[in-house]
Protein backbone atom coordinates (compact mmCIF):
# COMPACT_ATOMS: atom_id res chain seq x y z
CA UNK A 1 0.00 0.00 0.00
CA UNK A 2 2.72 2.72 0.73
CA UNK A 3 4.61 1.95 -2.45
CA UNK A 4 1.50 2.66 -4.38
CA UNK A 5 1.15 6.02 -2.32
CA UNK A 6 4.98 6.70 -2.74
CA UNK A 7 4.37 6.17 -6.88
CA UNK A 8 1.24 8.40 -6.80
CA UNK A 9 3.03 10.96 -4.91
CA UNK A 10 5.78 10.69 -7.87
CA UNK A 11 3.51 11.23 -10.25
CA UNK A 12 2.20 13.91 -8.90
CA UNK A 13 5.74 16.30 -8.20
CA UNK A 14 6.55 15.08 -11.81
CA UNK A 15 3.73 16.94 -12.80
CA UNK A 16 4.99 20.23 -11.17
CA UNK A 17 7.92 19.74 -13.06
CA UNK A 18 11.42 19.30 -12.16
CA UNK A 19 13.44 20.63 -9.36
CA UNK A 20 16.90 21.61 -9.45
CA UNK A 21 17.68 22.06 -5.75
CA UNK A 22 20.28 19.66 -4.59
CA UNK A 23 17.98 18.74 -1.27
CA UNK A 24 13.93 18.74 -2.99
CA UNK A 25 15.00 16.65 -6.42
CA UNK A 26 13.96 13.43 -6.50
CA UNK A 27 12.39 13.22 -2.79
CA UNK A 28 9.24 12.01 -1.08
CA UNK A 29 8.42 12.77 2.43
CA UNK A 30 5.78 10.57 3.62
CA UNK A 31 4.38 10.98 7.44
CA UNK A 32 1.96 8.08 8.40
CA UNK A 33 -1.58 8.69 10.67
CA UNK A 34 0.80 7.41 13.76
CA UNK A 35 3.42 10.61 13.11
CA UNK A 36 6.64 8.63 11.78
CA UNK A 37 8.31 10.45 9.15
CA UNK A 38 9.67 9.04 6.07
CA UNK A 39 12.25 10.23 3.22
CA UNK A 40 12.76 8.97 0.37
CA UNK A 41 15.57 10.32 -1.71
CA UNK A 42 16.78 9.31 -4.99
CA UNK A 43 14.90 5.94 -3.98
CA UNK A 44 16.87 5.34 -1.36
CA UNK A 45 15.44 5.43 2.48
CA UNK A 46 17.05 8.07 4.93
CA UNK A 47 17.57 7.02 8.80
CA UNK A 48 14.97 7.43 11.41
CA UNK A 49 16.99 10.54 12.77
CA UNK A 50 17.65 11.82 9.22
CA UNK A 51 14.49 11.95 8.33
CA UNK A 52 13.56 13.98 11.33
CA UNK A 53 15.92 16.47 10.33
CA UNK A 54 15.23 16.60 7.03
CA UNK A 55 11.29 17.21 7.77
CA UNK A 56 11.87 19.69 11.07
CA UNK A 57 14.02 21.89 8.43
CA UNK A 58 11.03 22.34 6.42
CA UNK A 59 8.36 23.13 9.05
CA UNK A 60 6.25 25.16 9.73
CA UNK A 61 4.80 25.57 6.11
CA UNK A 62 6.53 22.57 4.13
CA UNK A 63 9.49 24.75 2.50
CA UNK A 64 12.81 23.74 1.40
CA UNK A 65 14.98 26.13 3.42
CA UNK A 66 17.49 25.97 -0.15
CA UNK A 67 15.43 27.29 -2.87
CA UNK A 68 12.51 28.01 -0.48
CA UNK A 69 9.54 26.26 -2.90
CA UNK A 70 6.68 24.70 -0.88
CA UNK A 71 6.36 20.97 -0.73
CA UNK A 72 3.39 19.71 -2.11
CA UNK A 73 1.20 18.43 0.29
CA UNK A 74 -0.65 15.58 -0.59
CA UNK A 75 -3.77 13.81 2.28
CA UNK A 76 -4.58 9.96 1.86
CA UNK A 77 -6.69 8.21 3.99
CA UNK A 78 -8.76 5.12 3.72
CA UNK A 79 -11.20 3.20 6.23
CA UNK A 80 -12.53 -0.03 6.42
CA UNK A 81 -14.92 -0.67 3.55
CA UNK A 82 -12.63 1.08 1.26
CA UNK A 83 -11.15 -0.51 -1.96
CA UNK A 84 -7.80 -1.18 0.18
CA UNK A 85 -6.77 -4.99 -0.23
CA UNK A 86 -5.72 -6.48 2.80
CA UNK A 87 -2.09 -8.61 2.91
Amino acid sequence: MVATLIKRIERAEQDIGDNPCERCNNTTVVVDSSGNINVIKDQGRLSDEAAERFYDEEQPDDRCPLCERQRVRVRVGWSPGSSAKRA
